[in-house]
């Protein structure tokens, strides 16, 4: 697909090996590089910044840039990015408070360095497979708010190739591709579920510990809005979800809406233009 392709020639997952995974604890020089972390841009050496700021014209926000720089900077608990590009993520989704926006970083570099196996660690080229199964790709199109659509496809899961970690290092690769644009750090995304031919064998993956990890990294990401819609659910899909629900965080429960094959509803979401022909088509015949 031509997203697929997009996110080949894409720089953001060339690893830098002075880039750590961080945390809240420091690190043994001697660590393994399943502690190294993804850059998602050529400009993203830590200690090193674009050559223009992306606000040049906006000094308020020019200024909590350079805050928010200073203080990853001056922190010797972890490395991280300093691009502009990069701060941005987590400043556009703390409404630009920096001190939000620093304790988003923490948090998440924490999660990463204590759960290493839930986030990206190899160079693109690792998940080349994966990304080729079309489980999870971006639309062109956005949403009627600007939203970038991002659709997974749970019922083409393979349980027999790919395992839950597995699945989140194609979400992760799929945000950082998105958030690699302003627009999408000022709109958010839209998270869109098609739950059509989910089998019994694939609930394995919707374990507690699977749940609350995934759902605690879902709530760190620095994505300002995340919506997710969930389409041609069944019983069995439903009644999982009710056994499970309670291990959602608050932020994920409120930003799920079901659809179930009500095309009118989705649509009422996201708007007429934002799916693709076949993607209508199907829902009409499911209805």
């Amino acid at each position: 697909m031509p997203e697929i392709e997009a996110l080949r020639h894409q720089p953001s997952t060339k690893l830098h090996p002075s880039a750590k995974t961080g945390g809240v604890g420091k690190q043994n020089d001697n660590n393994n590089n399943n502690h190294d972390s993804v850059e998602p841009a050529p400009e993203a050496t830590p200690g090193q910044q674009q050559s223009k700021s992306l606000y040049a014209d906006d000094a308020k926000k020019s200024a909590k840039i350079k805050e928010l720089r200073k203080l990853v900077e001056n922190c010797d608990d972890f490395v991280r990015r300093v691009d502009d590009l990069f701060l941005c993520r987590f400043l556009n989704c703390c409404d630009w408070n920096v001190e939000e926006a620093q304790q988003r970083m923490c948090k998440l570099f924490k999660l990463k360095y204590d759960h290493p196996e839930w986030f990206v660690d190899k160079p693109l080229a690792h998940y080349e497979d994966l990304l080729n199964r079309n489980i999870k790709f971006v639309l062109d199109k956005r949403d009627k708010k600007g939203r970038r659509i991002f659709v997974s496809r749970l019922g083409a899961l393979d349980i027999n190739v790919s395992s839950a970690t597995d699945l989140a290092h194609l979400d992760e690769l799929w945000v950082e591709y998105m958030l690699n644009d302003l627009e999408t750090q000022q709109n958010g995304i839209v998270c869109l579920l098609d739950m059509s031919g989910y089998s019994i064998k694939s609930m394995r993956y919707l374990t507690p510990g699977n749940i609350r990890i995934g759902s605690a990294k879902a709530d760190l990401l620095p994505v300002k809005l995340m919506e997710f819609h969930v389409v041609n659910s069944s019983v069995l899909l439903n009644a999982a979800v009710a056994i499970l629900f309670p291990v959602l965080s608050k932020q994920i429960k409120e930003s799920v809406q079901f659809h179930y094959t009500n095309w009118n509803s989705l649509h009422a979401h996201l708007g007429k233009e934002a799916l693709p022909s076949e993607q209508i088509q199907k829902f009409k015949e499911e209805k």
